[in-house]
């Protein structure tokens, strides 16, 4: 045997101990293990997150501050507000440097207000500066109507002609009575005539007495035809007369038709004349509320195009409305309730955090947006916005951003046991 070596000798006993490990180890092993699985078991039901659903979202808000912005670069001409009053919808604020005379501009707009086509002359007196063109046409216009409507040379020849056929007409009646007389004459220079003939035929009358009766009857005839002449042109008279009238009333409906066109089409760009003036010297109030100056405060200052001359704050408070357009897929999770978190583009979320709030309502069928089909979710909104930093945000007239509904929570152990299920079910 060498020295190098040693031999570990052990005994039956301990041979078998170490070949078959104690049963109460085993048995703890055991329980162990069953208890580790218990406990995951138990961890995965309990354990919950939530669903999350997004989906893009926009913001919008009512009565907003509204800014007062100038059309055109000028010199402030008048200030008729002062800051911090009450402006109605409309009011006018202030006048920039232009060539008409405001005062004029008053009048000419209360004669417009009170306007109606037969009402009154016009004068053209007034200075408009960039509308006097076209008050001065709508004037002309107005005038040469009522000058139409006060002379009605039309109506005055309608009133002739239509005496003119009440004489034609008498004239007619008299031709027929003498039409009539004749036709008796005739009649009665008929019936002699035949009798003449009866007497001369026995000799009773000379040749003589013969031609006198029928010389009468020449007579009767020629008178009886001249009376049908006289009824036939009396006739073509009346009815030359009634044309005539016609014409006269045709024309003048078309003059007046074509004159109110006319004072119609003048008014109208008139109208336009008015409104574009406005637009680019008068500035007004755009909604109720109260007035406030930000860079200019009185008379003579010089004002830029597009610069922000007055800021409307309305009288009502802001109100902002928000609506999430989800897909179908998924749809059916979102209820009534449902805790929802905005971040919006405008502001990153990292920085001013999320918005939290609720949804209010989902729609009963889905909409077509963009070319496809979405449920439109609205949400609950406070009417001052914070987020979950404190940040009090300031709200666009529409902002865009990502929402994240969340449905509702589902536990670990359901998320794997339901796909199991599910191709359990498939292949089975």
């Amino acid at each position: 045997m060498s020295k190098g070596r040693k031999y570990e000798v052990r005994s039956d006993e301990v041979n078998d101990i170490l070949s078959r490990p104690p049963a109460w180890l085993v048995r703890s092993g055991s329980v162990m293990f069953l208890g580790i699985v218990v406990l995951f078991l138990t961890l995965s039901a309990i354990m919950k997150y939530p669903d999350i659903i997004k989906a893009p979202v926009v913001l919008s808000s009512r009565n907003m501050p509204i800014s007062v912005v100038a059309k055109k670069t000028g010199r402030l001409e008048r200030v008729f507000k002062e800051n911090n009053s009450v402006v109605q919808k409309g009011d006018a604020i202030a006048l920039l440097e232009n060539t008409a005379e405001f005062e004029d501009y008053l009048v000419m707009s209360g004669i417009l207000e009170s306007f109606s086509l037969k009402s009154m002359m016009l004068q053209d007196t007034l200075s408009l500066g960039e509308m006097q063109g076209a008050y001065s046409n709508f004037v002309k216009s107005n005038n040469e109507y009522l000058t139409f409507l006060e002379l009605d040379f039309h109506g005055k020849m309608a009133l002739s002609l239509k005496q003119e056929i009440d004489v034609k007409q008498d004239q007619l009646l008299l031709a027929k009575k003498r039409e009539e007389i004749a036709a008796g004459r005739y009649n009665l220079a008929t019936k002699q005539v035949e009798r003449e003939r009866g007497l001369f035929a026995e000799r009773a009358i000379s040749q003589q007495e013969m031609d006198r009766a029928e010389e009468v009857m020449l007579q009767a005839t020629a008178q009886m035809e001249s009376a049908r002449e006289e009824i036939v042109r009396v006739k073509g008279e009346l009815l030359q007369a009634n044309q005539e009238l016609l014409k006269v009333e045709m024309d003048k409906e078309e003059s007046r038709t074509r004159m109110e066109r006319a004072c119609d089409s003048d008014l109208a760009i008139l109208t336009a004349a008015i409104k574009a003036w406005e637009e680019s010297y008068l500035l007004v109030a755009p909604d109720d509320g109260s007035v406030v100056f930000t860079s200019y405060w009185q008379e003579n200052q010089n004002v830029l195009a597009g610069e922000t001359v007055f800021t409307i704050l309305p009288q009502e408070k802001e109100i902002v409305t928000a609506k999430i357009f989800i897909p179908l897929a998924g749809a059916g999770k979102v209820a009534s309730g449902q805790k929802v978190n905005i971040k919006l583009d405008s502001y990153p979320y990292m920085e001013y955090g999320v918005i939290e709030t609720v949804v209010k309502s989902v729609s009963p069928i889905p909409a077509n947006v963009g070319g496809q089909k979405v449920y439109i979710v609205t949400l609950d909104f406070p009417s001052v916005v914070r987020t979950t930093y404190s940040h009090q945000l300031e709200l666009g007239q529409e902002m865009h951003g990502i929402a994240e509904i969340i449905t509702q929570d589902i536990s670990l152990l359901k998320r794997v046991v339901s796909p199991l299920r599910y191709l359990f079910g498939k292949y089975s």
